[in-house]
Parts: structure tokens; sequence; C-alpha cells
């Protein structure tokens, strides 16, 4: 059987571990790794090629691309749409979906009010904002003959497929751009230890609730609305929290959110980035996690999370949510964790702990690795 030749192109370094879902007899792996902010801080290999933005490596990265059957590009920014606009139509593309690529073109539609607010904020300077869309504009033009946006939606039409978590989520972004190439499932393979629920638990009843707050400095976390929620619970709580905040755009919406919980006790704020295993190991002493995001967001804490015997409270906005739920799983609302500080009811929960792990543990079994290679090959092949 012949193996098919990907190339993997990345330009966010904590994310270069979702190819190792490729690796196997099916395919030949390659990682292209465009250096954005800083060295890539891994050793380079002959599975792995750096290269900087700019016109002759990304000439190197396209000639690359072109001896490939299959590119997949991790997230879409504007660099990736210029390699992906000069490949051949016999190269078949995937888009990893990350988020942020369609859900930060309608803000307004999943912040709350008051994160909202600082978005405004930093589009207040209309000329500054005019300025720098109208040079980018004629960049594009100049360079590509095509404006950002052009070049943007032409990528898109030129993917062949893309990888998103559930097809609920799909069906949604479809809803809101129709020109969103066929959907792929991307298994949700998040790496686990196998532990004691009710070590854990037991654990936990010896302290004060802990509960964490948000998964990064991004204001889809919509953290005031959370900080509200604490403080109309603070009298009657006897929660400890400690707010996720350890990467992101520290911009004046993180600045606002660090001022406000620096006036709290009973908030602390993450700022430093956990290795794996140490946020392996954070996730082993809370009793709740609490993502108060519109969008999908956060996925790989919420399944630590469910690992860990831990109680997930999501905004029902999100579609995830609905999505959990019918997966078997058991999580709430967010007038649900408002309720349950009231009457200090996030408490450990053996019974909802264990139903919990044993979904994740069927969920992990649906499609195994080997499974998902052979259905992506099979579909591959017939394409080319």
């Amino acid at each position: 059987m012949k193996k098919l030749k990907i190339i993997h192109i990345h330009t966010d370094y904590k994310f270069i571990f979702n190819s190792d879902l490729f690796e196997g007899d099916l395919f030949d792996n390659m990682n292209v790794i465009i250096q954005l902010k800083g060295n890539y801080p891994g050793d380079e290999n002959e599975k792995i090629k750096l290269f900087r933005d700019n016109h002759n490596d990304r000439a190197k990265i396209v000639g690359l691309c072109k001896q490939a059957d299959i590119v997949i590009i991790y997230d879409l920014n504007i660099i990736k749409c210029r390699i992906i606009t000069q490949l051949p139509l016999k190269t078949v593309i995937i888009w990893r979906f990350f988020g942020y690529e369609l859900y930060g073109k309608m803000k307004k539609m999943f912040l709350s009010e008051q994160s909202y607010i600082y978005e405004k904020q930093s589009q207040k300077n209309k000329f500054k904002v005019f300025a720098r869309k109208a040079i980018s504009n004629i960049n594009g033009l100049l360079r590509y003959k095509k404006t950002p946006v052009k070049l943007f939606n032409d990528a898109i039409k030129r993917i062949n497929y893309m990888y998103v978590l559930n097809e609920e989520e799909y069906t949604f972004l479809k809803q809101l751009w129709p020109i969103l190439p066929p959907y792929l499932n991307f298994p949700i393979k998040e790496e686990f230890k196998p532990v004691n629920i009710i070590t854990l638990i037991n654990e936990r009843c010896k302290t004060s609730p802990l509960v964490i707050l948000g998964n990064n400095r991004s204001f889809y976390n919509n953290h005031l609305d959370l900080i509200d929620i604490i403080e109309r619970t603070s009298e009657k709580s006897n929660c400890k929290f400690m707010m996720l905040f350890n990467y992101g755009l520290d911009n004046n919406y993180a600045r606002a959110v660090r001022n406000t919980v620096n006036e709290k006790t009973n908030i602390i704020l993450i700022e430093d980035f956990l290795t794996k295993n140490e946020f392996q190991n954070f996730y082993k002493k809370p009793t709740a996690l609490v993502l108060n995001s519109y969008r999908q967001l956060g996925v790989g804490n919420i399944f630590m999370a469910f690992n860990y015997g831990i109680k997930v409270y999501l905004n029902s906005k999100n579609v995830y949510y609905d999505w959990l739920k019918k997966e078997g799983f058991k999580v709430f609302s967010m007038e649900e964790f408002e309720t349950d500080l009231k009457n200090n009811a996030i408490q450990p929960d053996l019974e909802l702990a264990k139903i919990n792990y044993e979904n994740l543990i069927t969920f992990y079994k649906k499609e195994n690795k080997e499974s998902f290679q052979n259905k992506l090959y099979n579909q591959l092949n017939q394409i080319k």
C-alpha cells in the first residue's frame, strides 16, 4: 500500500502535537514550522523543517507542498492563505480549524456586553484602524493582486476539506459562512492518564471547593461576567477561584480583568504557562471548571476536567453545551453555576465524576487512530 505524503504547516508551536495523529504505515509526514514569534523551542530533525515568514521561504514551502499528496494547515492565517492559493489542484488541502479564523470576524455575536466594550475600545481610533487596513490592502494588491479579505475567501474556496471537532459546530458555522469546504471530523484525542476517581474526590472533600475560571486571557472567556456572578454570591459561597490567564493577548481587556482580579482576595490569577505535566497536575485539585464562552473554546480543558472528575459549567449559548449533553456528558449552565454558588453546592460529587469519566473512556474508543487513518486514506485515494 503506497504511503501518502502529508505536509503539516504550523505557526503555533502549542499545537504541533496534532500531527501525531497521522503517524503510522499509511502516511509519510513532515512538519513545516513557520517561526513567527521567536525560534521554535524544539529540535529540528528529518521530520521537521523550519522557515521564516518571508518571500523566499514561502516559495520553498510551496515547492515542498507541490511534492506532497496532502497539505494540512493548522489554523488559517494570511501566511497560509498565500501558500494555499499557489498550490496545484492535484494537491489535497485540509484546514484544521482553530476557531479564531471565523469567530474573530463576528466578535459581537460571541462576546458579552462587558467584553465587547473592550473590543470597541480597541477600534476607537478609527483613523489608525482605517490606515492599517488601507496599507494592508494596498500591500496585498501590489504583491498578490488581492486584498487580505479576497485572499482569505479564495483560500477557503481552494481548500478541499475542513477539520472541525464535531458536526454540530460545523453546521452552525456553515450557516454563517456558506463558502466553507466540506466537513471532516477531527477526533478529540487528548492524552490523559488513568486516575483513581474515588481517591481524587476524597482528597477534594478535605478542603474548600476550588473552581477554575476560563482557559486563557482571551475576551471570549467573558471573565468580567464571571467575576460579577462571584461578587453576587460571595457572602454565601465558600469557594476559592483560580483564573487561567497564562496565554493570549495582553491587551486592554486583559489588563482590565487583571486589575479587577487584583482587588479580590478569593481569586488567584495563574499567569505562568504550564507544561503538559504541570497542566495535568493542576487539574487534580479543582472541584469545578467554568468556561463562560459563547463559542468553541478550551475543549482540551473540558476533557481534562472529565478525566479528573471535575464538574463542568458552560454557557448554554455555546454549541458545545448541547453537543456534550448529546454525547452523554453531564455539564451545567451558567445559571446553574450561580445557583450552586449561592447554595454552596459546588462540592465534589463522586457519582457525577464516575459518569463523566466512564463516558470519556467510551467516547475516546469510538474512533481509534487506526480507523481514523484508514477512513482518511481511502477517502483521499478516491479523490486522487
